[in-house]
């Protein structure tokens, strides 16, 4: 998962796959059939465990709403200020070439519809406030495009400014 995480799925070699997964040429075919069969296992796994945490942090029901989606987009500016610059694998693939290809796009739009799902129940949960559920679709779009760029060299101070927009947004 982390070699797919740091190079794309287009981008990843069968070489850095088999240096980071310590395995030989052999053994990986033997395992996983195929590039795309291991990087299809290794998104499901970033589903359950990436996926499920920010599913988790947007459902807490012992958390208003609003602070929900605060927490999750603060952990964004959180790891780039600390100056982990992966971003998401799920996000990247969504802008990536691979989300179009036909084994890949319905296990990361079910991913996707994840998150959104999220957002909406966080939305559902802000007290005494009512929004309109566009706003889960606004928010999820922020979101990934915030974690695609995270990537790049934008400034953590650009990074900050979404953040402080979509707080902007959740402040009525």
């Amino acid at each position: 998962m982390a070699v797919f995480w740091e190079h794309g799925y287009d981008a990843t070699t069968t070489d850095q796959l088999l240096e980071g997964m310590k395995l030989t040429r052999g053994s990986l075919y033997k395992a996983f059939d195929d590039k795309k069969a291991l990087f299809l296992r290794a998104l499901d796994l970033y589903d359950a465990q990436e996926v499920g945490k920010a599913v988790e942090i947007l459902s807490d029901p012992s958390v208003e709403g609003r602070e929900r989606i605060r927490s999750l987009f603060r952990s964004i500016t959180d790891a780039v200020d600390s100056g982990n610059r992966m971003g998401c694998l799920l996000c990247s693939t969504l802008s990536g070439a691979a989300a179009q290809e036909a084994d890949i796009s319905p296990r990361t739009l079910a991913s996707a519809e994840k998150l959104h799902i999220g957002f909406e129940t966080a939305l559902c949960d802000s007290d005494g406030v009512e929004f309109p559920t566009e706003y889960a679709r606004l928010l999820m779009a922020q979101y990934v495009g915030l974690r695609v760029l995270s990537r790049t060299g934008i400034s953590s101070g650009a990074i900050r400014e979404s953040v402080d927009a979509v707080n902007a947004l959740l402040h009525r």
